[in-house]
């Protein structure tokens, strides 16, 4: 804390590091378990196998709508499509490793939220958000981490989105074009996220706007600019 009160953010260190190790460890059992009992004889069904397919297009094909849902729309969006294809392919590209891509995706927004929160709240915080992720990640049912179904794999990126967006407030220039990217990719893959991330949205595009001539990052007066706006407006444009 500083003399003007505001919080001053902690590079990342071994103490994130270390919350991030271990919030990632139940995560990394999982994937290991699945690969070896598993392997590739598992089949996925209903909507992951149509998910599935359209993951597999990647490569082959631009993929601009997800698979055909109910009222005549497609959901979820490609960007979840996208976001897997990587770990599908380096896998297995088989069910099973649409499991593996699920957990990926859902460590990566447990990291997120355990070094935000400890970089703009200290230990104290980051210690309550990674004890906070572990308790979940171990008490929720084994298959909610490693289904890759659209309501199960947006809850954890979608608390990513919320902690992104709380560092944008913050003073952190490159936080509101990655919530762009993380809250589109919520809103793609389940529409019910589309009001809460859209106001979201707004407040930090507000608060880039009002501290604009504030440099809160570095603690030295200086000008923020408008340059985080263009960067987001680039990333919803693609998006």
């Amino acid at each position: 804390m500083t003399a003007t009160s505001e919080p001053r953010p902690v590079a990342f260190d071994r103490w994130s590091a270390g919350c991030s190790a271990l919030v990632l460890t139940p995560l990394i059992v999982a994937a290991v378990r699945l690969l070896t009992v598993f392997g590739g004889r598992y089949t996925a069904s209903a909507d992951n196998a149509v998910n599935e397919l359209t993951v597999r297009d990647i490569g082959s094909r631009l993929v601009l709508l997800g698979p055909f849902s109910r009222d005549g729309w497609s959901h979820p969006g490609p960007s979840f499509a996208y976001l897997i294809a990587i770990p599908y392919r380096a896998f297995g590209s088989n069910s099973t490793a649409m499991l593996v891509g699920s957990l990926l995706i859902n460590g990566a927004a447990m990291v997120i939220m355990v070094v935000v929160a400890r970089r703009w709240g200290g230990r104290e915080l980051g210690a309550a958000i990674a004890l906070g992720v572990l308790v979940l990640a171990v008490s929720l049912p084994a298959s909610f981490l490693q289904d890759p179904w659209n309501p199960f794999v947006t809850v954890f990126p979608f608390g990513a989105f919320v902690m992104i967006v709380w560092a944008s407030t913050c003073g952190d220039r490159w936080a509101l074009p990655v919530a762009c990217g993380i809250g589109t990719y919520c809103v793609q893959t389940h529409i019910g996220y589309a009001a809460p991330v859209v106001a979201l949205l707004v407040w930090a595009g507000w608060s880039v706007v009002r501290h604009r001539d504030r440099d809160r990052v570095s603690g030295r007066p200086g000008r923020r600019g408008l340059s985080p706006l263009a960067w987001a407006a680039v990333v919803l444009g693609v998006l």
